[in-house]
């Protein structure tokens, strides 16, 4: 991934390799030309256009899945179509295989299942392909640049929160995971986002103390904790400590 990188800054991609950049950057420089001209909306439209183009330019410079752990996520994805209630790595085994090789056995565990499910519904949807594969990462990672767009508004200003999701939308690790360029890939991006997506929830609870948002923090973290584990929880720790009373001054 490092010498993708190396080349996409060296401008020797591939005119089909490139092509899927431009408008990308173009929706990016946009969306500071709008934001900041007036034109919130437009410029956070801009902004998510810009980011869900970043992420197909990059689920699109490899044509392949990545071999770890990529190809394995997007096995058990593909199998998960026909029984959704049992991930599986190789579905019909015809040799012996170690229940505890989690690269070479038949029900698959090491991964909480949400994720898959994601990847599974895509690939039903759009065909058994990398980019099927990596859709549901694509979306969520430009859902990110709003959420934290939100949060920054709600706790300094609109400014601040614009700035902080263009950051991440142009962020080159998280691009690098959409593309299943790192270990995690797909399940790094979606924990991630449902983390995110339920710090987000308090931020609207502790606003306007309406309980429905309580629910959706409650769900949001049990999407976390469906795709992590217990660190999904995180939001609650946040939660916590807010509620601590002030020190005295």
């Amino acid at each position: 991934m490092n010498m993708r990188i190396e080349l996409l800054t060296l401008g020797n991609l591939t005119f089909d390799q490139s092509l899927p950049f431009w408008p990308a950057f173009i929706m990016m420089g946009l969306s500071l030309l709008f934001f900041f001209s007036g034109s919130r909306k437009l410029g956070l439209f801009a902004l998510v256009a810009g980011s869900l183009a970043l992420g197909f330019a990059m689920a699109l410079l490899d044509p392949f899945l990545n071999i770890w752990d990529e190809q394995y996520h997007a096995l058990v994805a593909k199998n998960l179509i026909h029984d959704p209630s049992t991930p599986v790595l190789l579905q019909h085994p015809v040799f012996g295989y170690d229940y505890r090789q989690w690269v070479y056995n038949h029900v698959w565990l090491h991964k909480q299942p949400l994720f898959l499910w994601q990847m599974a519904l895509s690939i039903q949807l759009f065909g058994i392909s990398a980019l099927a594969a990596r859709l549901p990462s694509i979306v969520m990672h430009a859902l990110m640049s709003l959420l934290i767009y939100r949060m920054g508004a709600l706790a300094v200003n609109r400014n601040t929160g614009f700035v902080a999701a263009f950051l991440l939308a142009c962020a080159s690790f998280p691009l690098e995971l959409i593309a299943g360029a790192h270990a995690t890939d797909h399940n790094d991006v979606a924990f991630l986002f449902y983390v995110t997506a339920s710090c987000w929830a308090w931020f609207e609870y502790h606003r306007s103390r309406d309980l429905r948002w309580a629910v959706v923090i409650g769900l949001l973290a049990g999407g976390a904790v469906l795709v992590k584990w217990l660190s999904g929880l995180l939001v609650f720790g946040m939660w916590g400590i807010s509620s601590l009373p002030a020190l005295p001054t």
